[in-house]
């Protein structure tokens, strides 16, 4: 079969729920679609579970990871065994409306798009979610407009004035999640677009890259892409040390991984204070979303008795590396409060509040929807 879509699911500790979300993607409105799971080597029975429903199947593609390395490494290899014309990433626990890549792909088709970017998503707020995000009543249903910019209701094509588009995406004006697009697949090869060697942030710097490679990057309005609300996500779960360990880690890894990114690039290649700008984004991102609430939520006595801090600043800096130490110690220690924008995000009761407060539709983003809460 020809496919039209390839669907990229990386799947780690998924047994709850993989079976329901494949099932509804193999039910999409475009039949052309073929679904590709990746084993990041779970320690559940999920892989086994879906081997007994998917064997033989020719829509479906199971792939075993050789060890654990990660959500991005696991669509990285998404990415070499895809054989569609686009490429679609879905997390194992999240949902997909019936007829969102037959829409998504014909629009993508009709402009000719390198990335087909679509502005919204819905978060189904209920607790105890059923594993078919598509059964939760659409009066539970939160309609959230992921881009920070007012609602859109037409298509829209990004400027190819390179500095226009960088001023766009510092200001968030183009969601850097990964699931809300399709991806043409020879674009990606072409490019050689993949996912960095960061544990967290790895999704913002593969868009970066689409964003900034793209000759028409195409925005639609809708909302296609159901997100499963869960405090034990991947993101954040209740483990704030490695919280801590991965962020660090990004950080360190995020210069060399965004300097990939930006070669063939003349906007960046040929201006080093942009190729800075862009850094410094993704670090200050993962400083604010990340580490600055994993120190506050732990505190500076955990942090030096469990260790894992100067483990790392030792591996990277050796003989510097009590000074890098003391510095990161020091500033976190008088840093002024900050908001944990993730760990809100997870609360569906907070975000009942958010709906009832500012209608079905959030504007602009849930970052600064948190800001007017707050005052």
């Amino acid at each position: 079969m020809n496919y039209k879509v390839s669907v990229v699911i990386p799947m780690y500790k998924a047994r709850d729920y993989i079976i329901e979300n494949v099932d509804c993607l193999l039910k999409q409105t475009l039949s052309e679609t073929e679904i590709i799971i990746v084993n990041d080597c779970t320690p559940d029975d999920s892989m086994e579970l879906c081997r007994e429903h998917y064997a033989g199947n020719e829509r479906v593609q199971l792939i075993d990871q050789p060890k654990n390395m990660g959500p991005g490494a696991a669509r990285n290899t998404g990415i070499k065994a895809a054989k569609g014309e686009y490429i679609a990433f879905v997390d194992s626990d999240d949902g997909v409306v019936p007829d969102a890549f037959e829409k998504m792909y014909n629009d993508a088709k009709k402009y000719d798009a390198d990335v087909l970017h679509n502005t919204g998503c819905i978060f189904p707020l209920m607790v105890d979610a059923p594993a078919n995000l598509l059964t939760v009543p659409k009066k539970d249903w939160l309609n959230v407009n992921t881009d920070r910019v007012e609602t859109a209701t037409d298509v829209r094509i990004a400027p190819d004035d390179m500095a226009e588009r960088f001023e766009m995406w510092k200001k968030q004006m183009y969601h850097w999640a990964v699931w809300n697009k399709l991806y043409k697949r020879e674009f990606l090869l072409k490019y050689d677009i993949h996912f960095g060697e960061m544990k967290l942030a790895e999704d913002l710097a593969f868009c970066f890259s689409c964003l900034f490679n793209a000759k028409k990057y195409v925005t639609i309005p809708g909302n296609f892409y159901l997100y499963r609300m869960s405090e034990t996500s991947l993101c954040r779960g209740k483990d704030y040390i490695k919280l801590l360990e991965r962020s660090l880690n990004s950080v360190l890894a995020a210069p060399d991984v965004m300097k990939n990114n930006m070669k063939g690039i003349p906007f960046f290649e040929d201006d080093p204070v942009h190729k800075r700008e862009a850094v410094d984004f993704i670090i200050e991102n993962l400083e604010r979303v990340y580490i600055r609430p994993a120190y506050q939520e732990l505190g500076e006595e955990e942090i030096r008795k469990d260790g894992t801090v100067k483990k790392i600043f030792d591996e990277k800096y050796g003989d510097n590396s009590d000074f890098v130490y003391f510095t990161f110690m020091e500033l976190h220690k008088n840093y002024p409060p900050i908001p944990d924008y993730v760990k809100k995000a997870s609360d569906i009761n907070y975000l009942i509040k958010i709906r009832e407060k500012y209608g079905k539709e959030l504007i602009k983003g849930m970052a600064e929807n948190q800001t007017e809460e707050k005052k």
